[in-house]
């Protein structure tokens, strides 16, 4: 099972990106933080503003939750079945992959092993919850505030959903195909992965901006995704281990279209300057998370040189798109 989980050579994964990286951080997440996060706390989210108290909470948090486990599973004699699973997850989480919209997998988790340990516990019932008042009280204490802090997510989430635009794709693919842009050649930034402490920058061609808005189109309209494979209109998760992508692009003519944000995590290269280019179009979507709303957008730049082709076009100025405290891309100043 280990061996087959483990990430080919060509697949994304946080231990291949950055070879020579010890930063360890995600691992005491998924071992220390991520119980607390599977129903209380939001530490893996990009407003999050984490200090020593909240790891300090969430740490406490999460030893509270994986007591009352081994507790339960040691009285229903099924320690193997909580510790092997759970071992394991960590293990790839932490070092192979985990993003937020993962943590429901310990939420999960957790409710199928408790389920298992109840059915085993029906038996000896009283050797747990009548012998152990306290240990009783504190279980049911730690399951109706998980049970109350949940639903209250489900809630604030669902009305969020309702209430506003979360996604981009659909305003971005109605003004392309309103301006017959995906006529032209059109590139998307792609994200950036450095690690500071092993002083190592990866770049991620396969991640790229605008993925949403390729679902509205029969065919991938992106010069630069996934190598214009037009079966192709989705995350493939490959690293890029040859720097293909960036001989094609440097082989290619400059872009007529530009898909990107302003955020410090994506670039276009050195090849394009945004000094060539016009802002026509400025896109917001919210991420939705628990009880969380952020705000972000997608730019579309059209080539200075076809301007007069799409008189119907307003020009912006992408300065005045910048969120609050948002770090900018080096590539809009160079």
């Amino acid at each position: 099972m280990a061996v087959s989980a483990y990430p080919p050579a060509d697949t994304y994964a946080i231990n291949a990106v950055v070879a020579k990286s010890a930063d360890m951080s995600l691992l005491f997440y998924m071992l220390l933080i991520a119980p607390a996060d599977a129903f209380f706390t939001s530490f893996f989210s990009a407003s999050a503003a984490n200090g020593a108290v909240q790891y300090l909470v969430c740490g406490l948090i999460s030893a509270v939750i994986i007591i009352l486990l081994l507790e339960v599973a040691k009285a229903a004699r099924m320690l193997a079945l909580l510790l092997v699973p759970y071992l394991f997850f960590i293990l790839f989480g932490g070092l192979v992959y985990f993003w937020d919209h993962h943590i429901g997998i310990f939420s999960m988790f957790y409710v199928f092993v408790l389920w298992c340990f109840w059915d085993q516990l029906q038996l000896r019932r009283e050797t747990l919850f009548t012998n152990n008042k306290p240990f009783r009280y504190l279980g049911l204490f730690v399951l109706a505030l998980a049970l109350l802090s949940t639903l209250r997510w489900s809630v604030v989430a669902a009305r969020n959903d309702i209430d506003l635009n979360y996604g981009t794709g659909r305003e971005a693919a109605a003004f392309i195909m309103e301006n017959k842009l995906d006529q032209l050649n059109i590139w998307v930034a792609w994200r950036i992965i450095e690690n500071e402490k092993a002083g190592e920058k990866y770049y991620d061609y396969a991640s790229t901006e605008g993925v949403p808005t390729i679902a509205y189109f029969d065919n991938n309209i992106f010069s630069n995704f996934n190598y214009q494979n037009n079966n192709r209109r989705y995350l493939t998760h490959k690293i890029n281990c040859e720097d293909k992508c960036v001989n094609e692009l440097d082989a290619k003519d400059n872009p007529d279209v530009l898909f990107t944000n302003l955020s410090l995590y994506y670039t276009l290269g050195e090849q394009i300057s945004v000094n060539d280019y016009a802002l026509v179009k400025s896109i917001s979507g919210r991420k939705i998370w628990k009880d969380e709303v952020d705000e972000y957008k997608v730019l579309i730049f059209l080539n200075k040189d076809l301007l007069n082709n799409y008189p119907q076009l307003d020009i912006l100025n992408w300065e005045d798109e910048l969120l609050p405290n948002e770090e900018i891309s080096p590539w809009f100043t160079k």
